[in-house]
């Protein structure tokens, strides 16, 4: 069978295998990660919520801890040059936001302030403008301000977004915000279904981050990982960042005998 060099891993995989063989594999390639669990070191991420859940702090907040190597929730990546495109806070907001967030007033990820519809057209502003950072990591908020006129409800304009995120991005890996609205169309009960174009873009994600509410749950589910870090285990700071607090276990001294 064909092998392919999988961009997540760095490993030569199969694409086919009988049981023995994949039983037998030990260990399995495991995945690269930037930030393990939540940033794949290769594909991409689609991060999506209503409206002013916490999307745009909590990848705010991730990119501080990729760009200055951690920590975030107890992870520890390595560090390396980080770019937020803004396409949908005016930027004032987004500076008194990161303010009251208690984000590092040196936290070296750069904020690109973008107009609405600013990838709807011609790219090369952009580009010239990022370049010189030379970013290992873009993440764009949000999709559906960034892109105006298409309706990625539809397969071909979706793709048309990624190719076009891709282009931005330069690297292997990139995230994207998406809201979900309500009113959207096709909406059903499930927000998932509701949220406009987040059905296709979905399809496509390597990786899918779902902020339930402003209090959490948070649900992460892709190729290479699913996790739900529950609600009471959540906590926010008054600024708005996000903590996650292990469940306590009880110590052998405390079990009943």
């Amino acid at each position: 069978m064909g092998r392919t060099r999988q961009p997540h891993t760095g490993y030569v995989l199969k694409h086919l295998w009988t049981i023995g063989e994949l039983v037998s594999l030990k260990p399995y390639p495991a995945p690269k990660w930037l930030i393990k669990g939540w940033l794949p070191g290769g594909g991409w991420v689609l991060c999506f919520s209503k409206p002013k859940i916490g999307k745009s702090l909590l990848v705010a907040q991730m990119l501080h801890a990729l760009a200055v190597g951690g920590p975030f929730f107890s992870r520890q990546p390595q560090p390396m040059p980080c770019v937020m495109i803004q396409g949908d806070t005016p930027m004032p907001l987004w500076q008194e936001e990161l303010a009251q967030a208690g984000l590092p007033a040196d936290s070296p990820v750069h904020i690109f302030e973008a107009r609405p519809g600013a990838l709807s057209g011609g790219l090369d502003p952009i580009m010239a403008e990022l370049r010189p950072l030379r970013p290992c990591y873009v993440a764009f908020d949000a999709i559906d301000s960034l892109f105006v006129g298409l309706n990625i409800n539809e397969v071909e304009p979706a793709k048309e977004v990624l190719r076009r995120l891709r282009h931005v991005a330069g690297g292997p890996a990139f995230l994207a915000i998406h809201h979900a609205r309500k009113g959207s169309p096709g909406e059903q009960e499930d927000l998932r279904d509701a949220a406009a174009g987040s059905r296709v873009l979905m399809e496509q994600a390597d990786q899918v981050v779902y902020l339930r509410g402003p209090e959490g749950p948070i649900e992460i589910t892709g190729r290479l990982t699913s996790a739900v870090y529950k609600s009471q285990h959540l906590r926010r700071t008054e600024g708005g960042l996000w903590a996650w607090s292990e469940p306590k276990r009880p110590s052998l001294a405390s079990a009943s005998p």
